[in-house]
């Protein structure tokens, strides 16, 4: 009997079709993975029975017009759609790395009017229309190549032919700096026998181990107040300028820049503390170098300027040299312009559009950034950004005005993270704000500038300045202000000094940097406070309509010096410092004149003698500051010019040779609770309220006071005069 056969199990037909291995097991794995229905094949069909293979379809003639025009619009159609899915991500992602406000629930959030919803809808179906139409790719490669063609014709770069100009770059010890000369007759490339018949500019620098020192105490003390220089970054760069001088070879200029822009910082905020370091032989010494550094700056921008130079280091030392003219000099017609041209700079190398959706195609226009110095770039435009819109809202030319506005960039706001914490290699992630990092009071200020520039909006050109303004605009920038202090602000900007001294020793918001953070916040907040109220102290006292002025003008003075006297307390480099920056000593002049005025206009008041303590300690930390600061001295001669005009003494107990004198020729030591019956404008021969007099009747007393003739506008003109 012949042996029957076995009927061989065979595959399923999708995975006949598809070419599969089939595990033959039904349904199969292939199908069950891909939810394809899998039925149970019969026995395969005889030789006879089975189709014939299907035919290959022929492959179409792409030589054929109408065939290769379908094609082109196809490719036209994916690409458009390629670029619009790559967008996406970008869109959904508008909120900025370092955000402060909270995202609002979906119950609350603002739903759109009707006809806004529809014109999105004709937005939505307008760009649907063009994704449908695409044009073929020869027509936008003509597009392209024509608006290439207009860009080359209207956008050169300077010719070096035509401006370029020869310099030496050479190493000195720090101290021999003020006996050089900045010209030498070596030619480059030349021999040093070799002399030609023009000077040549020689740009001097410090040995390297001074330029590292020097460097070190910048980013120790000085960067957490605008953190826009990766310090890990920046010694590299140094050791490789200094390897370049050594061997030969091209000295990369934007890290000259930055490095001198450094020394003249430093050299101006060297306090005695520094000392230790044994870069120089005294505090005075260093200072005497600023202006030095500063005239050997400005000789090296100037060939820059002339060779068209842009890099990132340039932009940062133009920055930092903003800053030390800011501080030297106030703000000045040079200060704006080097800022103006930082920006300018910022805007050649695309600094403005980091973010930008379409950033790839760029690259060709703007040089390439990598992870870190994208990062760099984005805390260097938006500190250049925040100075621009502070600028706005100070007297002078560009009051009312900035030079950037904020749809014409596409910067995403720099991460809350520290610089160790940054490199090529891992991935950005921010801290929470809560967390002290070297950023904290660069992002902070960055939100406080753009409730500032808000209001800047609101109010027209001819009636931007603080003293024009609407008193209802003064109390919704007084709101907004207490909303970002009491609401958005980290809790760690107002920790007090004894609930800080209750933390270890170890925690982040006892660290350096977090100290230098908190009072520049502070000094910088409550100033700007202090400057708005203060044109309505004097109104405050006679009319409750203005009470509130007064109130929040004496408590963000009151911080201020509070601040000033814990800083005394802790006993480190920066409040030695604080007496030579413009923005710690601008908000205690605000203070000590509203502390004084107020003294004045209201006195025999239970807390005088407090009152009179707070004062003489201000006036006391300002004599302090005069031969330390330029900006502060003039303004101390006219504060003293203020108050000799309106017959105000100064505090008692504090030594000035320029106190208003009595009439036989003593100098006269009158408490500010006792001012003479004529002084700031009271008629002559009306009793002064003494101490024990009723409330009412005091309050009498100062509602007869002719406050007219205190020009509190002009006051306050004067006073930002210095730093102006």
């Amino acid at each position: 009997m012949a042996r029957q056969q076995r009927k061989r199990q065979i595959s399923c037909h999708f995975c006949r079709m598809r070419k599969l291995r089939c595990n033959r097991e039904f349904p199969c794995s292939n199908c069950t993975s891909r939810g394809v229905a899998c039925p149970e094949p019969q026995h395969a069909a005889t030789a006879e029975t089975r189709p014939a293979p299907a035919k290959k379809p022929a492959r179409p003639n792409t030589g054929d017009p109408d065939i290769q025009n379908r094609l082109e619009r196809l490719e036209g159609l994916l690409q458009g759609l390629s670029r619009q899915l790559e967008s996406v991500p970008e869109l959904a992602n508008q909120q900025p790395v370092a955000s402060f406000a909270a995202p609002l629930p979906v119950s609350t959030a603002p739903v759109a009017a009707p006809a806004q919803v529809q014109a999105q809808v004709q937005a939505y179906h307008l760009q649907a229309h063009h994704l449908q139409q695409p044009l073929p790719l020869k027509v936008q490669d003509l597009t392209n190549n024509a608006l290439l063609v207009e860009e080359y014709c209207m956008v050169t770069k300077t010719s070096n032919s035509l401006f370029s100009d020869h310099v030496i770059f050479r190493a000195c010890p720090v101290r021999s700096i003020t006996q050089l000369s900045l010209y030498t007759f070596q030619s480059p490339g030349f021999s040093s026998a070799a002399l030609t018949a023009e000077p040549t500019r020689c740009i001097w620098l410090p040995n390297r181990d001074e330029a590292e020192a020097l460097v070190q105490k910048y980013m120790a003390d000085i960067s957490p107040m605008h953190h826009f220089i990766h310090g890990p970054h920046l010694q590299r760069l140094v050791t490789e300028l200094y390897a370049s001088l050594k061997s030969g070879s091209q000295v990369p200029v934007g890290t000259v820049v930055l490095l001198l822009s450094i020394c003249a910082i430093v050299t101006y905020s060297w306090t005695p503390h520094d000392d230790d370091k044994k870069l120089f032989q005294d505090t005075k010494e260093a200072n005497s170098q600023t202006l030095i550094w500063v005239k050997i700056l400005f000789n090296l921008l100037e060939i820059c300027q002339r060779n068209d130079h842009s890099s990132i280091e340039c932009v940062q030392g133009l920055t930092l040299l903003t800053v030390t003219l800011f501080n030297l000099e106030g703000i000045s017609p040079t200060a704006r312009a080097m800022l103006s041209r930082a920006i300018f700079i910022g805007r050649e190398l695309g600094l403005h559009r980091i973010d930008h959706p379409d950033a790839d195609s760029f690259c060709q226009k703007y040089p390439p950034l990598t992870r870190l110095t994208a990062e760099v770039g984005r805390r260097l435009w938006w500190h250049l950004v925040g100075v621009d819109w502070m600028l706005a809202r100070f007297p002078g030319p560009q009051e009312g005005t900035y030079l950037i506005n904020p749809e014409h960039m596409a910067v995403r706001k720099p991460a809350n993270i520290n610089d160790e914490d940054l490199d090529e290699e891992r991935e950005i992630v921010g801290k929470p704000m809560d967390q002290p990092t070297t950023m904290s009071y660069s992002l902070h200020r960055i939100r406080f500038l753009e409730i500032s520039r808000e209001f800047t909006d609101k109010a027209p050109i001819s009636k931007s300045s603080s003293s024009s303004q609407p008193y209802d605009m003064v109390l919704q920038i007084d709101a907004a202000i207490e909303r970002f202090t009491t609401q958005e602000a980290s809790p760690f900007f107002r920790i007090s000094l004894t609930e800080l001294e209750k933390l270890p020793l170890d925690d982040p918001w006892r660290s350096p940097t977090a100290k230098i953070n908190r009072h520049m916040y502070n000094f910088y907040i409550h100033s700007q406070g202090c400057r708005l109220h203060l044109p309505y102290l004097a109104r405050g006292t006679v009319d409750p309509a203005y009470a509130h002025s007064r109130q929040a003008c004496l408590r963000s003075a009151r911080i201020i010096t509070g601040r000033v006297q814990q800083l005394v307390k802790e006993d480190f480099g920066f409040a030695h410092m604080m007496l030579r920056l413009g923005v710690a000593m601008h908000g205690l002049f605000l203070a000590t004149i509203a502390l004084v005025f107020d003294l004045c206009l209201t006195n025999g008041a239970a807390d005088d003698d407090s009152r009179q303590r707070e004062v003489e300690f201000a006036w006391r930390t300002l004599k302090n500051a005069e031969s330390q600061s330029t900006t502060v001295a003039r303004g101390m001669n006219i504060l003293r010019h203020i108050m000799d005009k309106y017959k105000i003494p100064c505090p008692v107990g504090v030594g000035d040779h320029h106190e208003p004198t009595a009439t036989n020729g003593h100098a006269n030591f009158i408490p500010l609770g006792q001012i003479p019956a004529d002084a700031m404008g009271i008629p002559a021969g009306m009793p002064l309220a003494k101490p024990h007099q009723a409330e009412q009747e005091l309050e009498g007393h100062i509602s007869k006071m002719d406050l007219e003739d205190v020009d509190w506008e002009r006051l306050c003109w004067e006073f930002d005069a210095p730093f102006i």
